[in-house]
């Protein structure tokens, strides 16, 4: 029910909630671990990736 310049209306809405899916999460390969998206970790990750450091050693 809604009112709109003092008319009672009945409308059908769509409500936006917080969603059980985590999408602000990088999770690492073991499926388990994650950091929040912006950690420093996850640019020193990168870093060692463009240098050639395998994804295993990199994780460390």
């Amino acid at each position: 029910m809604r009112t709109k310049n003092h008319v009672i209306s009945l409308i059908e809405s769509e409500k936006k909630a917080l969603s059980p899916i985590d999408t602000k999460r990088w999770i690492w390969s073991d499926g388990i671990s994650s950091l929040l998206f912006g950690h420093w970790h996850i640019q020193v990750y990168k870093k060692l990736l463009e240098r050639g450091t395998s994804h295993e050693a990199a994780e460390k």
